[in-house]
């Protein structure tokens, strides 16, 4: 989780979100709720959590969690 925190927090960056442990805690409480809530929906908070916070438009927190699901889909890929 702190891997996937940190590697959030680098595409979380350019909006101007620069703190890390916001960016941890993001990925601690979406992984918390994704382990209880069905549907993913620990992704939202995660956004919505940051977002608030940081005080950066949640469009461009959501296009951040995108950009680490293709990254994520990259690396699994390369894997195989």
């Amino acid at each position: 989780l702190a891997l996937r925190g940190t590697q959030w927090w680098i595409f979380l960056r350019p909006l101007g979100a620069s703190s890390l442990s916001l960016a941890l805690r993001g990925a601690f409480v979406g992984s918390a709720l994704n382990a209880v809530v069905a549907a993913h929906a620990g992704e939202g908070a995660r956004v919505l959590l940051v977002a608030r916070r940081a005080g950066v438009p949640s469009a461009g927190v959501l296009a951040a969690v995108g950009m680490e699901r293709v990254l994520d889909a990259i690396c699994y890929l390369a894997l195989l």
